[in-house]
Order: structure tokens, then C-alpha cells, then sequence
């Protein structure tokens, strides 16, 4: 029994040493997360919405005309 824990501890050892773990700079993630993350993704959009509504809020409303006490606050047939 003894021996078979020897032999796991040896194994174990060795793929421990011999593997290359991989390594990413920081900004490399972060670049990959600006990228492809949906929730990141979700916000540029609602951004780029909220800047295309503020320039068609710059836009003059068509001129209207009207006449009448339709704008009165009241029932003006009683």
C-alpha cells in the first residue's frame, strides 16, 4: 500500500513539473473580455442607443396647428 502511494506521489510530481501552465497578460484578458463577453456586449449597445436617441432628440418636432377649446381643461358643452 505503502508503494502505490509512492508511485502517486511520483506521477503526480512529474506531470506537475513537465506541464506548462498557460499564461495570458493582463491586458490580453481583458481585451478577449471586451471582445466576446455578452454582458459587455449588452452595454455597448444600450451606449450606442442612448447616444443615437440623444441625436434624434436634437431634431425640431413638424409644425402643428390647431384651434379650438380642445386644449381647455374642462368640458366646455356643459
Amino acid at each position: 500500500m505503502l508503494q502505490n502511494k509512492i508511485y502517486l506521489a511520483a506521477v503526480a510530481l512529474l506531470v506537475g513539473f513537465t506541464s506548462q501552465a498557460q499564461t495570458m497578460k493582463l491586458a490580453a484578458v481583458i481585451d478577449s473580455i471586451t471582445a466576446s463577453h455578452p454582458v459587455v456586449k449588452m452595454y455597448d449597445n444600450e451606449i450606442r442607443a442612448m447616444d443615437e436617441a440623444a441625436k434624434g432628440a436634437r431634431s425640431w418636432m413638424p409644425p402643428q396647428l390647431g384651434f379650438g377649446q380642445f386644449m381647455t381643461p374642462y368640458d366646455a358643452r356643459l
